[in-house]
C-alpha cells in the first residue's frame, strides 16, 4: 500500500500532548479526551477511551508542549481502530481539514519545525 501523505509525520512521546474533541459532524459533544502519539502538518493519530466513527467530521483543540494555548483544527476520521477491550484506549486517524486560523496553523508548522529539529 502506498503512503498517501503529503506532510511528514512525527511521533510524540506518549502521554504529553492532550487532544480534546469537542465536535463530531457539527454538534458540540461532551469533550472526548486523548493523547497523540503521532503528528504531522496533514493530521494525527491519537488514543480515546472512546472515539467517533470513520468518516466523522470533528473539531480538535490540540494541546502541544511548549505552546500556550491550543491549537484548534477539524478533521475528518479516517480511521477507528477498536479491538473490542472496552477498559483500553482506542486509536484513531484524522486528517485536518481546516484550521480555525492561519495563525494556528502557523503555530502547528513551526513546532513541528522545532520537533524535527530536536529530534535530527
Amino acid at each position: 500500500m502506498q503512503d498517501q501523505r503529503r506532510f511528514a509525520r512525527f511521533t510524540l512521546e506518549p502521554g504529553y500532548t492532550r487532544v480534546v474533541i469537542d465536535s463530531v459532524d457539527g454538534r458540540v459533544v461532551d469533550p472526548i479526551e486523548g493523547h497523540a502519539y503521532d503528528l504531522g502538518e496533514g493530521g494525527i493519530r491519537l488514543e480515546a477511551d472512546e472515539v467517533p466513527p470513520a468518516g466523522a467530521r470533528v473539531g480538535i483543540l490540540l494541546e502541544l508542549p511548549g505552546e500556550g494555548w491550543p491549537i484548534a483544527v477539524s478533521g475528518r476520521v479516517i480511521r477507528a481502530v477498536d479491538d473490542g477491550d472496552e477498559l483500553g484506549a482506542k486509536r484513531v486517524a484524522i486528517a485536518f481539514h481546516a484550521f480555525r486560523s492561519p495563525f494556528d496553523r502557523a503555530r502547528l508548522v513551526r513546532w513541528l519545525g522545532r520537533a524535527g529539529r530536536e529530534a535530527a
